[in-house]
């Protein structure tokens, strides 16, 4: 369905519930901490039945195991070892997103070594079953030699129809652009740039930050790509490419209007609730190095994209639409650097106001000095759920952290914990 940041939209559909109740962490069931075991993504497909993937370390000549683990309510079973995956990158592979659109229906993509280079490979598991990596077509045409591809996020609108968005470097100059790849009925088109793309990256660096397929056929794109200022420096702006019905429009650039030549802009996020009613949020600097930033919204039209809404002194990190007109965002202050939300209720934004609690969290009784979310996940309107992280002791190197999770329940943002 609709993929804002990662790990997965999907994800909402397991963390928040009208009565929030945040269990115990616990281990992946038949990992241990000697194993150095770690997760790379989780998505939970509606209905609740969540997966997760990762890896651990077998201190052996076989290397990594990767697996995959399911659960439901609360409950998670035993880790599963992905089949074939030691054989196909016997160099070594790096899973890098996941989406499961249907229980038992996921989808991940990651990257691969070979020599002179890097591939990019998915594997799908169907009706319970997971099959074997298979390379994704095209990429040494895409990169030449050497050249790299890599992953940064999937959707998948169902079972079979998903889209695949990542960076790719050629040759020897490494310079990065931004690559799709489409599966139609669990067959894979071959990877390329993102149509019209090159011809705004003048610069020679694309990067992608959201992608969302709410039907097959129909998905969104977005991003940021550098270009040059009048005075000289590098800066960046927001863009968007658009499927409409199998055909992929060329990508344009954001537009911006209080955005100065010399300012820098970035897209952030993207959630479609529909076809036709994507929204993307960012921010945008009056120059390069200066502040305050300003954050933005804009929404798709039949035209294009809408005048942003902007909101002062803030840069929107992530939004989840339940529905058109209903959304939730989260945002970094410039000035107090707290975790900040942000509500859209009935296509009227409201204020942005400080998460309850963030500016309450300490460590061993050390104050926060800065915090931000990373996630965000909104399965019905007015019913959220934030993860972020919060540092204290930033002379340190790197600062220490802690995370935190706060949930919204009838657009009521309760206090994090």
């Amino acid at each position: 369905m609709a993929a804002t940041s990662a790990p997965s939209a999907h994800l909402a559909a397991a963390v928040a519930s009208p009565v929030p109740s945040w269990g115990t962490a616990q281990p992946v069931p038949g990992t241990s901490a000697a194993s150095g075991a770690g997760l790379q993504a989780v998505s939970c497909a509606p209905g609740g039945t969540c997966t997760a993937i990762g890896d651990y370390d077998t201190n052996s000549a076989s290397g990594k195991i990767h697996f995959a683990i399911t659960g439901k309510n609360g409950v998670w079973g035993q880790k599963q070892q992905l089949p074939g995956l030691a054989a196909f990158a016997p160099q070594g592979a790096e899973a890098q997103a996941l989406d499961c659109p249907a229980s038992g229906d996921c989808l991940i993509a990651g990257s691969y070594q070979f020599t002179d280079g890097g591939g990019v490979y998915v594997q799908e598991e169907v009706n319970g079953t997971w099959g074997t990596p298979a390379a994704v077509p095209g990429v040494p045409a895409l990169t030449g030699s050497p050249g790299s591809a890599e992953p940064t996020g999937v959707s998948c609108a169902s079972p079979g129809n998903c889209l695949l968005v990542g960076v790719y470097t050629q040759g020897f100059e490494g310079l990065q652009n931004v690559f799709i790849a489409q599966e139609t009925g669990y067959q894979w088109s071959a990877v390329a740039e993102v149509p019209g793309l090159s011809a705004l990256n003048v610069e020679g660096f694309a990067e992608p930050s959201g992608e969302s397929c709410p039907a097959p056929g129909d998905c969104v794109v977005t991003g940021y790509y550098a270009t040059d200022t009048p005075a000289g420096a590098i800066a960046s702006r927001p863009f968007a490419a658009v499927e409409a019905d199998g055909t992929w429009q060329a990508a344009t650039q954001v537009i911006l209007p209080t955005l100065s030549p010399d300012g820098t802009g970035t897209a952030n996020s993207l959630s479609c609730p529909a076809v036709g009613k994507c929204v993307i949020a960012g921010a945008y600097q009056p120059a390069v190095t200066a502040s305050p930033s300003t954050g933005f919204v804009v929404t798709q039209t039949p035209a294009g994209w809408s005048a942003p809404v902007t909101f002062p002194g803030v840069a929107i990190d992530a939004i989840s639409c339940p529905s058109a007109g209903n959304c939730a965002a989260t945002a970094e202050d410039d000035t107090a650097n707290v975790a900040d939300v942000i509500n859209e209720v009935h296509r009227s934004w409201g204020k942005v106001s400080p998460l309850p609690g963030v500016t309450g969290l300490t460590y061993k009784s050390t104050k926060a000095a800065v915090s931000q979310i990373f996630n965000l996940v909104c399965p019905s309107a007015g019913n959220c759920t934030a993860a972020g992280t919060y540092y204290w002791n930033l002379s340190a190197s790197p600062p220490s952290q802690n995370d935190f999770v706060a949930s919204e329940v009838a657009g009521k943002w309760l206090a994090v914990c």
